[in-house]
């Protein structure tokens, strides 16, 4: 790799690349589309990124004429910049194979996002209060905000941007205590004011700073941080500046609490190690599909329902027929993923929901269903049929196909 060339890429409080020190493909910021395409191939650095994937992250749930021919412009468009503004080491940078795509500049890459992970991971393993407090202020630094505030709302940027600022939160927090710890009341102070700026509502923030300036005889200051915090709404009461330890005290020990509830709440919850659909009461079904509803809503991603109907053959027991309706609903939880939810509606039926999938995709998981049902011992008695339809049509046609 050339170490001649650094490549520097900024995703934390907005976006931009530059090439030993200077802004490079300036022209990027006039097509939002141009931008989130180069966002996600930088976020995704490690990964071959399938055309698919590209085109849905960009383009799902929005209503494009030929994204294939937009994302085929855009890289076009890119190239074109590379040339026009002669950067040589960015050339090659989106490599381009069969069917997939890769951010692979030829030069020395940093990426703020990614060094903030690995400054933390230094932090956690470094015995030196020192040394590690340097680690934080770096981590710090870097972190100017929230990441791709452009993208924010895009499912692609919202899991990494939480787990970044649970980081610099961290850093902060941690670098506090080693200032309290070393009396360096001053910089607290400082800390507090800068972090304010990414953390408005941050009740612990205005605490630590009015008691680092309660420390150094600052009252006046302190009582208008306090009125500031106040006026935010964050602190739950008005604190005057000498109530503030007992505060602090109030404020960890509910901290602390929470904490372990979160724990505990943890430990509750059910475990992810099961890979086949969520199965549930009808009851439980409704509620879950209400959730569906408002996150497709939010987030464009696709959404179906489906209908299983088992028919017996005329005479066939009634306590047959229920033994059969536990094996489909076993046929069921296996065939189908973890984001899918299934429910038994009637004696004979039961209802489906699957998450981002097509339609034509869709048909697949009841194919399965019905191939691994009429594997099963004795079904020979009993007719499979299913329904597909797409909620979000306004007025959906549904599908059926029946077997015996």
């Amino acid at each position: 790799m050339d170490t001649q060339n650094l490549i520097e890429v900024k995703l934390l409080g907005g976006f931009e690349i530059r090439l030993n020190g200077e802004p490079a493909l300036k022209q990027l910021q006039t097509s939002r589309k141009a931008t989130a395409v180069m966002e996600y191939l930088i976020l995704h650095r490690d990964e071959r990124v399938s055309h698919k994937m590209l085109i849905d992250a960009i383009w799902g749930g929005q209503h494009a004429s030929n994204p294939d021919m937009a994302l085929r412009a855009i890289l076009h468009r890119v190239r074109n910049m590379v040339e026009d503004e002669q950067l040589l080491p960015l050339r090659n940078c989106i490599e381009t194979g069969r069917g997939y795509y890769q951010w692979k500049p030829e030069c020395l890459c940093r990426v703020d996002a990614f060094t903030v992970g690995d400054l933390m991971q230094q932090a956690q393993t470094e015995q030196d209060e020192f040394v590690r407090s340097k680690l934080y202020e770096q981590v710090l630094t870097l972190y100017t905000g929230r990441l791709l505030p452009r993208n924010a709302t895009e499912p692609w940027v919202q899991t990494v941007s939480v787990q970044l600022h649970a980081q610099y939160r961290t850093a902060l927090l941690n670098l506090l205590e080693l200032c309290k710890k070393w009396g360096e009341n001053e910089r607290i102070a400082a800390l507090c004011d800068r972090a304010l700026l990414l953390d408005p509502y941050e009740e612990r923030l205005y605490l630590e700073w009015i008691l680092a300036l309660q420390n150094l005889g600052r009252e006046d200051e302190a009582r208008l941080v306090s009125e500031r915090g106040t006026a935010m709404g964050c602190l739950h009461r008005k604190v005057e500046p000498e109530r503030a330890d007992s505060a602090y005290r109030q404020l960890r020990q509910a901290d602390i609490a929470m904490e372990e509830d979160l724990r505990t709440l943890m430990q509750d919850l059910p475990s992810d190690i099961d890979n086949g659909a969520v199965m549930c009461s009808f009851e439980e079904f409704c509620t879950a599909y209400r959730v569906a509803r408002g996150m497709q809503a939010r987030l464009g991603e696709p959404l179906f329902l489906a209908l299983l109907r088992l028919t017996p053959v005329r005479g066939t027991s009634a306590k047959r027929t229920e033994d059969m309706m536990k094996q489909l609903g076993e046929v069921v939880h296996t065939a189908l993923r973890r984001s899918d939810v299934a429910a038994r509606r009637f004696d004979t039926q039961y209802v489906l929901m699957l998450n981002g999938s097509t339609m034509e995709a869709g048909v697949g998981p009841l194919e399965r269903i019905k191939t691994e049902f009429y594997r099963l011992p004795n079904h020979e008695r009993f007719l499979l049929s299913y329904t597909m339809y797409d909620p979000e049509a306004v007025s959906s046609t549904p599908f059926a196909r029946e077997n015996h």
